[in-house]
């Protein structure tokens, strides 16, 4: 469904992604570890459209869309919910929520009624300015409005920070629920354990390229990797 093949990055001189390939099917939970700074973020931005890349490919169900706005990558099935608490500030839970919905994919899977069920506190906050919530709560909010998209691949950057171990369980049963769905889901986490517990597949990035891809249980017997790439 997404296929990111040697894909290079430049900021300036400096290459923040090196040839580097990911791809995520349907029914597939694809992380990709790795410490702050190796190019976990960019690789998604790029993906999104937000960053054009110098060199490679992207396809969506193959078709090309390398170098697309954001928009038309939405539109043809990928979404993101980016690092830190992105939300629109002076719009309320409840008008950022019914937003999301208007700019949905045809399928209606993920709705305001499953949200609000799966995360009560934002029918509590429905006439609240987003920016008045805790920085927990709006990473929720952040949450709610991807997954309100419906894409057929979801594309999550560090979407445990901030949350309450309840909520971070929560969301891993939602990463499993998109699964079953028949979705992608290509997860950029710091939390590794937390990640490897979900993952079908595991990718450890260093410099912007990949030194590792395999199975989570792989990874978790390669000590010289965790221990050098990930600070195990």
């Amino acid at each position: 469904m997404l296929e990111i093949d040697s894909v290079d990055v430049y900021y300036g001189r400096s290459q923040a992604l090196n040839h580097f390939s990911v791809s995520v099917g349907p029914n597939e939970i694809v992380a990709i570890l790795g410490r702050n700074g190796v190019g976990k973020s960019t690789l998604v931005h790029t993906a999104m459209g937000f960053i054009k890349p110098t060199d490679g490919k992207i396809s969506l169900s193959g078709k090309d869309v390398r170098g697309r706005t954001p928009e038309y990558i939405f539109r043809h099935g990928l979404s993101l919910m980016p690092q830190g608490h992105r939300v629109f500030r002076s719009l309320t839970v409840g008008e950022t929520l019914l937003l999301a919905t208007r700019l949905s994919q045809p399928d209606q899977t993920w709705n305001i009624d499953r949200i609000l069920n799966r995360f009560p506190i934002l029918h509590d906050r429905w006439n609240q300015l987003s920016e008045t919530l805790s920085g927990g709560e709006q990473q929720i909010i952040s949450m709610a409005r991807t997954l309100l998209g419906n894409a057929n691949i979801v594309m999550f950057d560090e979407p445990s920070e901030g949350l309450a171990p309840a909520i971070a369980k929560s969301f891993s049963e939602i990463c499993l629920e998109l699964k079953q769905e028949g979705r992608g889901i290509l997860l950029v986490e710091q939390r590794v354990q937390y990640a490897l517990n979900i993952a079908d597949r595991v990718l450890v990035m260093s410099r912007g390229a990949s030194v590792f891809e395999g199975d989570p249980g792989a990874l978790s017997g390669r000590a010289d990797l965790t221990e050098r790439y990930l600070a195990l």
